[in-house]
């Protein structure tokens, strides 16, 4: 599903709210948040994807959420689709929400 939203509307707000849900259900690890950017990923203490590529957390997860999809070039977006990657199965059955705004730069 695909919703658009303007910049300054809250969407790290939206993230933050995702992950204390999370907490709620006693699943705090089961989202792992990441950006393109050092910047955006201080926003919302996670790391960037670089960071993150190849490591344990990517392992076992439910929901990945990458902030500044914008910047991101397509090949960035496989290289983290192929350390979940089942076969036949994008991303290995791992929600992930895209955010960014593409009218940003």
């Amino acid at each position: 599903q695909l919703l658009l939203f303007l910049g300054g509307t809250g969407k790290s707000r939206v993230i933050g709210a995702v992950q204390a849900l999370c907490e709620s259900w006693d699943r705090p690890h089961c989202v792992v948040k990441t950006a393109m950017t050092g910047n955006a990923s201080q926003l919302f203490t996670a790391n960037t994807i670089r960071e993150k590529r190849g490591s344990d957390a990517l392992i076992n997860l439910e929901l990945l959420i990458v902030d500044e999809v914008s910047m991101m070039k397509k090949y960035q977006l496989a290289q983290l689709d192929i350390p979940m990657r089942v076969p036949g199965v994008g991303f290995g059955c791992v929600h992930v929400i895209l955010v960014g705004d593409f009218l940003q730069l």
